[in-house]
């Protein structure tokens, strides 16, 4: 699979909120980029679309406070917005302006 062919298949999935997480074949090396978390790590997909469309998320944890800052690095310099939740911490990303 080149490289263009894959991004235009992301860009189309990702546009049409389709959840691809079920068809990763984690022998099938190719296959993994179909996975929704992969679109995020590439930038294929933000965290706001990763939440609402994702349909094999991990269960919720527990992050430590330094993991939590770092986290909270990477989603602001990849211009993430969210609220996070005073009582619980949970984290609710918020849809980008640009939509």
């Amino acid at each position: 699979m080149g490289e263009e062919k894959i991004t235009q298949d992301l860009n189309e999935l990702v546009n049409n909120s389709v959840c691809q997480c079920s068809l990763v074949n984690y022998e099938n090396q190719l296959l993994k980029v179909f996975c929704c978390q992969y679109k995020v790590n590439r930038g294929y997909m933000g965290m706001y679309d990763y939440m609402l469309i994702c349909k094999d998320k991990a269960p919720k944890i527990d992050v430590p406070k330094s993991e939590s800052e770092r986290l909270k690095g990477v989603w602001t310099k990849n211009g993430n917005t969210w609220t996070e939740c005073k009582e619980t911490g949970e984290i609710t990303f918020n849809k980008p302006d640009d939509s």
